[in-house]
């Protein structure tokens, strides 16, 4: 059987109650068929994206991520706006952070997983931009809408917390949006 599986820092609840009443605000701006808004309980910073993986390498891939030795990290999400500086080319909506730690835990989950040879190369090689996805623009919708119609997003927020664990999620692909399953949680020595 194959899992789409991926790493992700899950956020504590108040970071996620004040990204859902932020993700509120925004929703009353948009068409509502112009973004496919993420349910509060699925916000989550992704780490790396895997893919699809055969479930028989899934415990090897635990055993291997259980070597990463960390100690706990501050993120701060400071901004909410598009992903992109041309909000017609932006693909969702999303709060950035800082974080060196976060930067530095994908870059141990990789190094682990290409000195198992596990992967001989990932999938997600794309720049690394810590941030929580808060709505996925529907391009088809989006076009409709004039340019001056689309609403301007560059919201200063500030939500920080302490990163004491990650997860390895299982994604499932449903027509209501994407459902996220625990496989396994990463807790960082103290």
């Amino acid at each position: 059987m194959i899992k789409r599986i991926f790493f992700a820092v899950n956020l504590p609840l108040e970071a996620k109650e004040a990204l859902g009443s932020i993700r509120e605000e925004l929703r009353g701006a948009f068409d509502e068929r112009a973004v496919k808004w993420v349910r509060e309980d699925n916000l989550h910073v992704t780490l790396l994206f895997l893919g699809a993986v055969r479930e028989e390498k899934i415990e090897h891939l635990q055993r291997e991520i259980e070597k990463i030795k960390m100690e706990k990290f501050p993120i701060s999400l400071d901004k909410v706006t598009y992903n992109s500086p041309d909000k017609r080319d932006a693909k969702i909506i999303w709060a950035q952070g800082k974080s060196r730690g976060l930067s530095e835990l994908k870059e141990k989950i990789e190094k682990r997983l290409m000195d198992s040879l596990f992967f001989n190369r990932l999938s997600d090689t794309r720049q690394f931009f810590p941030h929580v996805t808060l709505g996925r623009i529907r391009k088809w919708e989006f076009k409709k809408m004039s340019l001056s119609g689309i609403p301007e997003i560059n919201e200063d927020v500030e939500i920080n917390f302490s990163v004491k664990s990650f997860v390895l999620l299982e994604s499932k692909l449903k027509k209501e949006g994407p459902e996220y399953k625990l496989i396994k949680e990463f807790k960082f020595h103290e």
